[in-house]
């Protein structure tokens, strides 16, 4: 067992990182992969404030994780009576912090620089999208890998929640005025300790007797990130992220004043030499496989806005006849003229957020040759009263289709895995049929469904997270077939626990009258 140099925990911390000494940090080798341990020390075991943090540092990680490479990948935990650990990926890199002492000059090259801003601010993106502020953004925190030089931002410990919002700490030099006040926090607390990363690196680069002026876009981000004031800071990091790509197009204004020159369309030319083209309803597409033929829809022309979009199986390019199989990430995403799609019969996967805040989508007949849905495919289609879902997958994903007006769920036999808030604020919900094949329920999948009365939970059910059925307001009736209960934690608010009739196997009532929380419920044995 070794000990990993970017967790390991010195004297000279900052107070922020009062957390990770109550945790031994370590590097095992699990089924030949090697993975990264932080697990509660022994004398801590009893203490309910520290078990939480844990618990939400994996809740959090494991849902980011799906959406951002740039987050460290959280993949399971254990949390027992013996053992409370969870397991990361091992990263092979260097954090900024440990980066500039071996190489003190690697932000000298602006294109080094802007690729790590970059990256950061995209992770930091995808956590605000997913109503998380991470809290403790700073050079320890942020990692950078041996291979590529790819960001990795760490220790989600003191991260804020709606369901979390408890922090337990900062770190004084990075953190925004209204963290030390105790004020309010938001996306633009993280943007405030981004520019305090930029400073720092000045400063770094400003050592030794050496001289290092920041280029001028980037002094300009960094200026307006720190303000006391979160009203004058960038209100998001899309909008930094809008500045920064617009600050470094000058090689992209070149080439296109070359290309007006020759009377060429530069954007014409790239999509072509992409393989990326329109047919002749408006549909874009874009080319996976010359040697496959297949390609994937990725939206549709400016202008275009029937209501009812129809995808052809197979569209022709160049001569040749290619085969729809994918829906792109965020295809669709925002466009208010959708309401009916005919999807081909020949898709195989349906991207992130491909679907994402179609507000006016009333259902989704996908067909049974789909095998992967993408995290919040269908996320905030209010209206969507009805969905088919595929025989072929096996993970519904996080937050797939919460906010939405669903009645009726099937969910097909295959399925192993449902994540994070996938139903969550379904308020039309009132039946939902899950497969014996379902091993996992994952935090706040049933969160505020207002018209759940009743749940079975299939027998295979092992690992159900927090929160599932916090706010079912009409829920009466649970019938749990797994003959070991399952170790939940505010699996529902307490306080109405017992207004709920759970159903248990006859041989399992004593057990079940033993679990915490279960034993809230009025407990009787199905006949």
């Amino acid at each position: 067992m070794e000990t990993s140099e970017f967790i390991t925990i010195k004297n000279n911390q900052e107070p922020g990182d009062w957390y990770s000494a109550n945790c031994i940090i370590s590097r095992e080798t699990i089924d030949g992969r090697v993975m990264m341990r932080k697990q509660l020390r022994r004398q801590f075991l009893d203490n309910g404030d520290h078990r939480d943090m844990l618990r939400k540092e994996y809740a959090v990680g494991r849902m980011l994780a799906e959406r951002t490479p740039y987050i460290v990948g959280y993949r399971k935990m254990t949390d027992n009576d013996e053992e409370c650990s969870i397991w990361m990926d091992y990263i092979e890199g260097e954090t900024v912090e440990s980066l500039l002492a071996i190489q003190p000059d690697y932000f000298r090259n602006e294109r080094n620089l802007r690729r790590f801003l970059l990256q950061l601010l995209e992770g930091l993106e995808e956590m605000h999208d997913c109503q998380v502020v991470h809290m403790d953004i700073k050079p320890a925190n942020v990692m950078l890998t041996s291979i590529n030089r790819d960001v990795r931002i760490i220790d989600l410990g003191l991260s804020y929640t709606y369901s979390h919002p408890t922090s337990a700490g900062m770190t004084d030099a990075f953190a925004a005025p209204e963290q030390k006040k105790g004020g309010s926090v938001d996306a633009r607390t993280d943007i405030y300790a981004v520019g305090k990363m930029i400073e720092y690196i000045e400063q770094r680069l400003n050592s030794g007797g050496r001289t290092y002026h920041l280029p001028g876009t980037i002094r300009t981000i960094k200026d307006r990130c720190i303000h006391d004031n979160k009203n004058e800071r960038w209100q998001s990091c899309g909008d930094i992220i809008h500045r920064l790509n617009k600050g470094g197009r000058w090689l992209w204004i070149w080439l296109l004043c070359i290309a007006l020159v020759g009377s060429i369309s530069l954007v014409v030319y790239m999509e072509s030499m992409n393989g990326v083209f329109t047919d002749s309803g408006g549909m874009r597409y874009a080319v996976l496989s010359s040697d496959s033929g297949t390609c994937a829809i990725i939206g549709r022309q400016k202008g275009e806005d029937r209501p009812n979009i129809y995808i052809s199986d197979h569209v022709k390019y160049r001569g040749r006849t290619y085969t729809v199989t994918e829906i792109a990430d965020s295809a669709f995403k925002g466009d208010l003229n959708v309401v009916t799609v005919c999807f081909p019969s020949t898709l195989r996967r349906i991207g992130a957020g491909a679907f994402k805040e179609c507000k006016n989508m009333i259902s989704a007949d996908i067909p049974d040759s789909v095998t992967y849905i993408g995290p919040t495919a269908f996320w905030w289609c209010v209206k969507l009263e009805s969905v088919h879902l595929p025989k072929g997958i096996r993970r519904i994903p996080m937050a797939c289709f919460s906010i939405s007006a669903l009645r009726e769920v099937n969910v097909p036999e295959g399925v192993e895995s449902i994540g994070f808030d996938a139903f969550a604020k379904c308020d039309s919900l009132t039946a939902i049929s899950l497969p014996n094949s379902l091993r996992v329920i994952e935090r706040g999948v049933f969160w505020q469904c207002h018209g759940l009365k009743r749940i079975d939970i299939p027998a295979n059910v092992a690992e159900i997270g927090q929160y599932n059925f916090l706010g079912c307001a009409s829920l009466e009736v649970i019938r749990n077939l797994s003959v070991v209960p399952q170790n939940v934690i505010d699996v529902f608010d307490v306080k109405k626990a017992h207004r709920v009739k759970l159903e248990v196997p006859a041989s399992a009532v004593e057990a079940y009258r033993h679990s915490a929380v279960w034993n809230k419920c009025e407990i009787v044995a199905i006949e």
